[in-house]
């Protein structure tokens, strides 16, 4: 092998071979169709018939002029490339090259099958060749008319195209020509127009002529990349084949020959250069060497060759160096169409030392895992034909080109392999080179074309090493055994996942910091990821994870353990996963994890890293304050949590807090259970409304970033009563209207059983649920069931609801949970059987008075009413129609606070003053409040058959409640208006005149403000007004109406 140093090109090329990467043979050479969709699916449908059969499959669609690839049995592949090409397409189908030509319809010739196609003149004008690359041309014109060419297998010569000189053009198998003009006699050579040769160019739009310092005239395209290269251009004389200096290398080779015409220089021949330039006006001028045209020692023919090729980068190809030579590129047998020699040959004059290169393309390989790689090449010749063994050594190289000399050979990148070779008559044929390190690495450090392999072969050149001198097959192969390794994994998830951690990036893969927490683990937790292989679903695939402890540096489970692998799943694509006990995971510590995907023979790149911290421990418990004091009742007193802390483990990290939860409704565990109500951590206030006087409790926590509850603890606020505000009769949810003023409240039941409560001010009748039907005094919905209400029992300051479900026998009342600190009108129910919000109402006994018709249970019940405080004990009584033995009557019974029990009752009528007792059997009463302005409250009164409305003043003579005055004030058909109510004022006069409620069978709701009557008109209401304008038709039981 010669001393590898920097040298200087001294020869400008004008040719190159086609070098061109396996995937742009395939976008012009294709069978079939070979996009990576097509070959993928072919791939995995031969790795599983090959796993099923035992036996190598074929793949063809992977097939290309230099490739052919298998599937092997255990899953992995197996690809032979050539330095050469093999097969060219033709018709769809993969034929052998054939650079013979063949005549086309329109006279001209056609190679018959070549990598890329040619096409040839068959005489006269146009073009005298054509050359494609990927569907772009060059095409190459002669100044003269040709005449009808000469055509030998790939080769057509056309005669006398200068007087004495002829021109021949010789097709290669990647589809480029070499063009020679073969001066045949002295006065040929005088001709003036071989001292200069203008060629006219064209080409595909977009494409550019120019030179390259290095590589010569050359096509390129937009971007620059060259796609034609003609090699440096070079004239030589005819010669013989000198006398061999070996007797017995004599013996394997030809007899001297006679001055002829060649492709290529013989030992022999003078050679020249032929200068090329290009005009810039669509020319390449070739001024061919004048001291070779005159020298009278030069033995004619003289050949004059200026060739085209198509190129491209990456290509597979061969070439020699030759020391007698130094300046002369051979690329892909250019000059030289021998095989290639090795070593030192000193045999025939001129005597040099010669090295062989191979280059071939595997940037197709990808990703994929090499396991074996072997240069495979044939000894056609060796000087020594004994089994006499000589070293041949193979090194990687940089990649050869149309500018590859002996002066400018490539750098050698690293040795690969060396093996003694016997002689050619010793049976040393195929000799195989282990190029492994060389395609793992696609070449190696400080290669110069990344998806290309370069390898040079040499032998002993020293002078006394004749006899190791051998030749080798220009058709090299490169074969290579390899796994298409595993995608990578996606969608790396642990799960349950952790909290708080960025909300872009919850799992923490893709950010440095910033991580989520976990607080105690329950259980394990699970690793996934979704794993896939390039071979689809003929290959099963696992997940292997890698989980660390950042804190600590140790392992919780090590990548690619026993314990590390996932369950299988189809290469095809699916989730594979571990589960790792909570228990291994360190309070306080950072942990990383990882995956790669695994097919048993290789294993992906990995996943990016994805973290999360630890943090079991509970934050300190915040403290409770009023820092302004504590207000009346019914008035916002501010508490205020401070001072809650989240210590962290021994040598680990705290979450953090993360927010303040507190509940008013004096039940902890809605802390637990997430009904509580968050703060922001620090200094944090809050109010509560105090809507009941006394003792007011709110439990609260601190919750940090990993979701660990402290202890809950509790803070009492002793709310005093205001003395001084003003209780309105009705009023259920305490709202007030624009003006700030309050307003009674209406209940009423759907047709689908449900409790509504109408917010009814003059100018709105805002509408929501009061209760669940589940809170129904059955249980099941608020259908037939009497309802009743005007004040509270309960200490706070809104209305309770009296309500029983008709025939039952049991009386509830329903503490009114607006007065819960927590209450949420949007969310929460007004009435509901939780927080003892639903309390039995025992009935009293009957012990004073007239007790005739009076039965032992709430049954005999057929409306409810709450007036208001009638015996003047300022506690709301509560009025009842019954019906027992015969005895139709109205029960007054006292009101008491505590709910659950009322004071003794009290038969105040079996008829009312002014009417008769039918009267009373065929109506309803209603409460409108103090109509009177005397401090009781009086009723209503609407005969069920007229629909007259009567109006009863109350009095009251120590504990004997009776009604007088009946006046009539108005009358509403029953029919068409069929539901009635009064709430009181609504609007506020003064002095205070109560309104009236009414449905209509058109849907809607009607209410008359009431208004000073005049002595002729007993109508004590306004005009009706329209309150709600659709929908009320749904409506079947409005409060203290009579259920049918």
């Amino acid at each position: 092998m010669k001393i590898r140093s920097a040298s200087v090109t001294i020869a400008i090329s004008l040719i190159s071979t086609l070098v061109a990467t396996q995937a742009a043979h395939a976008d012009t050479n294709r069978p079939a169709d070979r996009s990576a969709v097509n070959v993928a699916a072919a791939t995995d449908a031969a790795v599983a018939k090959a796993r099923n059969s035992g036996k190598p499959v074929d793949i063809p669609e992977a097939t290309d002029a230099y490739k052919t690839v298998a599937a092997l049995p255990d899953g992995r592949l197996t690809a032979t490339m050539s330095a050469t090409p093999q097969r060219a397409s033709k018709n769809g189908k993969w034929v052998p090259i054939d650079t013979t030509l063949r005549k086309n319809q329109d006279g001209t010739f056609s190679s018959a099958a070549t990598v890329n196609p040619l096409s040839i003149s068959g005489g006269g004008k146009g073009p005298l060749y054509t050359l494609n690359n990927g569907g772009r041309h060059l095409s190459v014109s002669w100044p003269t008319a040709l005449p009808t060419p000469e055509v030998s297998g790939g080769s057509a010569t056309y005669r006398e195209v200068l007087p004495g000189t002829d021109l021949k053009l010789v097709a290669g198998p990647e589809g480029g020509v070499s063009e020679l003009l073969v001066v045949k006699t002295p006065e040929a050579a005088r001709n003036p127009a071989l001292s200069e040769l203008s060629l006219k160019l064209d080409t595909s739009p977009g494409l550019t002529a120019t030179t390259d310092p290095a590589n010569g005239p050359q096509i390129v395209g937009p971007d620059g990349t060259p796609v034609f290269r003609s090699p440096a251009a070079t004239m030589w004389s005819a010669g013989q084949t000198a006398p061999a200096a070996s007797p017995s290398l004599a013996a394997r080779q030809a007899p001297a020959e006679a001055p002829a015409a060649s492709d290529a220089p013989l030992p022999t021949a003078k050679v020249g250069k032929v200068a090329t330039t290009l005009d810039g006006h669509g020319h390449i001028k070739l001024t061919p060497d004048q001291r070779l045209l005159t020298d009278p020692t030069v033995k004619f023919p003289l050949t004059i060759d200026p060739p085209w090729v198509p190129w491209s980068a990456n290509s597979n190809a061969w070439t020699i160096i030759d020391s007698a030579f130094p300046d002369q590129n051979y690329l892909n047998g250019n000059m030289n169409p021998e095989d290639p020699g090795v070593g030192y040959q000193g045999w025939q004059a001129p005597f040099s030392k010669r090295e062989a290169l191979y280059q071939f393309s595997v940037g197709w390989l990808g990703s994929s895992h090499v396991y074996r790689a072997a240069l495979n090449t044939t000894q056609t010749t060796s000087a020594d034909s004994s089994c006499t063994q000589y070293p041949i050594s193979v090194d990687s190289t940089k990649v050869i080109n149309t500018g590859t000399t002996w002066h400018n050979d490539p750098a050698v990148l690293a040795h690969q392999d060396s093996q003694p070779v016997g002689g050619t008559g010793c049976g040393a044929g195929t000799v195989s080179f282990n190029v492994l390190q060389a395609v793992q690495n696609d070449g190696g450090a400080g290669d110069d074309q990344a998806g290309t392999v370069t390898f040079l072969l040499s032998g002993d050149e020293s002078d006394t090493a004749r006899n190791g001198w051998k030749r080798f097959a220009k058709t090299a192969s490169l074969t290579v055994t390899y796994n298409r390794v595993p995608n990578a994994p996606t969608s790396t998830v642990v799960s349950p996942a952790p909290v708080n951690g960025n909300a872009a990036d919850p799992q923490g893969c893709n950010q440095n910091g910033g991580y989520g927490w976990y607080g105690k683990i329950v259980g394990n937790l699970t690793f996934s990821a979704k794993v896939s292989d390039p071979d689809g679903g003929a290959q099963n695939v696992s997940a292997q994870f890698g989980v660390n402890d950042n804190t600590t540096g140790r392992d919780v489970v090590t990548l690619g353990s026993s314990g590390s692998t996932g369950n299988s799943v189809s290469g095809g694509g699916g989730t594979s996963s571990i589960a790792v006990p909570g228990s291994s995971f360190t309070d306080g510590h950072l942990y990383s994890w990882r995956a790669k995907t695994t097919d048993t023979i290789d294993v992906s790149a990995q996943s990016p890293n994805c973290h999360f911290y630890l943090d079991t421990t509970a934050p300190n418990s915040p403290t409770a304050s009023t820092p302004n004091g504590i207000q009346t009742v019914g008035k916002p007193t501010t508490i205020r949590l401070t001072g809650a802390g989240d210590p962290a483990p021994t040598g680990g990290a705290a979450s953090g807090v993360s927010y303040f939860i507190y509940t008013t409704s004096g039940d902890a565990s809605d802390l637990t259970g997430g009904r509580g109500t968050k703060l922001a951590p620090g200094n944090s206030d809050f109010t509560i409304q105090g809507n009941t006087w006394g003792a007011n409790t709110v439990w609260f926590a601190a919750v940090d970033r990993a979701g660990n509850m402290s202890a809950p603890a509790s803070f009492t606020v002793n709310v005093p009563d205001d003395l001084s505000s003003n209780v309105y009769p009705g009023d259920i949810n305490g709202l007030s209207d624009a003006n700030g003023l309050k307003h009674p409240d209406m209940l009423a039941v759907d047709n689908n059983g449900g409790l509504r409560l109408y917010d009814i001010t003059q100018d709105s009748s805002a509408s929501g649920y009061a209760a669940s039907n589940i809170d129904s005094p059955n249980g099941v919905d608020w259908s037939n069931t009497y309802l009743a209400h005007r004040g509270s029992y309960s200490g706070n300051r809104f209305d309770d609801l009296f309500a029983m479900h008709k025939g039952a026998g049991q009386l509830y009342l329903y503490v009114n949970q607006s007065t819960q600190g927590a209450f949420n009108p949007a969310t929460d129910k007004y009435f509901a059987t939780a927080n003892t919000g639903r309390l039995p109402v025992l009935r009293p006994t009957c012990d004073a008075g007239d007790c005739t018709g009076y039965s032992d249970t709430w049954a005999s019940v057929t409306q409810l009413l709450v007036p208001g405080d009638l015996t003047g004990d300022g506690i709301p009584d509560l009025l009842t129609y019954e019906t027992y033995n015969g005895v139709r009557a109205l029960w007054l019974y006292p009101g008491n606070f505590g709910g659950g029990a009322l004071g003794s009752p009290q038969k105040v009528a079996t008829t009312l003053s002014g009417g008769t007792a039918a009267a009373l059997n065929d109506g309803m009463l209603m409460a409108p409040g103090d109509v009177s302005n005397d401090g009781i409250p009086d009723l209503w009164f609407r005969s069920k058959a007229s629909g007259a409305i009567y109006q009863f003043t109350t009095a009251r003579n120590g504990s004997t409640i009776t009604f007088t005055n009946d006046t009539r004030i108005g009358e509403l058909d029953p029919t068409s208006s069929p539901l009635v109510t009064s709430l009181g004022d609504i609007n506020g006069t003064t002095p205070s005149f109560a309104d009236l409620f009414a449905t209509n069978t058109d849907g809607k709701l009607y209410f008359w403000l009431g208004q000073q009557p005049t002595a002729s008109d007993y109508h004590a209401f306004g005009n009706s007004i329209v309150r709600g304008l659709s929908g009320w038709n749904s409506i079947v039981n409005i409060e203290g109406n009579m259920v049918s």
